[in-house]
């Protein structure tokens, strides 16, 4: 490969490999913390009876192509789930997670993705049409341009019934119609950074979650594509060690 090739495959993997799961992070963050309340009576709940969910409605944007997020009662903070206890449990003090121990979170991945289907972090990409076909009564001609926008199936009734309440069972199973949950993209171009972000967004639910609680600094911060989305103002935090 030439120079200019080796540069452009390097951004391209730190761009899909780092920048989306940031994004991904950011928004996971928002949501436990957008109502402490809601994750305190989840997370007793889930001490005195493993198996015991509490649902709640959720937060979404104003639209489903707007980045904005409104505060309402919501049934995200209830990711402190029985596999992280299980895990939690059988380590040591200081003692590190290892592969294995990710290939549990399944629940965690679950919840991910659901997230994801809400608030993606690229809500829309470009395509080229390789050959002449018919859409909708519509002919594209080879070698057009189309967008697609991941809003068209994420928040579609017909693939995800109830679209706007969070539901991280719809991921269970054999999950979603194909193609119908694009976060990564789909087919043979999927994003690369799939497989980093299944390992990478996991284990950082389960250490936050595990240790933290924390608050908004910025409770009605908005969020906007800047081109992935983002928090306006950084979305800090106050932590605040659930072990003292």
């Amino acid at each position: 490969m030439t120079e200019t090739e080796i540069i452009d495959n390097l951004l391209q993997l730190l761009f899909s490999g780092h920048n989306t799961t940031r994004s991904v992070i950011s928004s996971i963050m928002k949501y436990l913390g957008d109502l402490p309340e809601v994750y305190e009576q989840v997370l007793k709940g889930l001490q005195q009876n493993p198996s015991t969910f509490y649902i709640f409605s959720t937060a979404i944007p104003d639209k489903p192509s707007c980045p904005e997020f409104r505060s309402k009662q919501m049934l995200f903070c209830f990711v402190f789930m029985p596999e992280q206890l299980e895990i939690s449990r059988g380590k040591g003090t200081g003692e590190l997670l290892q592969w294995e121990d990710a290939q549990k979170m399944k629940y965690s991945w679950n919840v991910a993705s659901e997230v994801m289907r809400l608030s993606p972090p690229v809500n829309t990409n470009f395509k080229e049409a390789i050959r002449d076909f018919n859409y909708a009564g519509y002919t594209i001609p080879k070698g057009w341009k189309l967008r697609w926008a991941t809003c068209s199936t994420h928040m579609d009734p017909e693939y995800f019934p109830n679209p706007e309440a969070f539901d991280a069972s719809r991921f269970e199973g054999e999950g979603p119609t194909a193609y119908s949950y694009v976060p990564f993209g789909r087919g043979p171009r999927m994003c690369l950074g799939i497989e980093l972000a299944r390992l990478e967004i996991p284990v950082f639910m389960h250490h936050i979650v595990e240790r933290f609680k924390w608050d908004l600094v910025n409770p009605d911060e908005k969020f906007k594509y800047d081109p992935l989305l983002e928090p306006v103002k950084g979305l800090p935090v106050r932590l605040h060690p659930r072990h003292v």
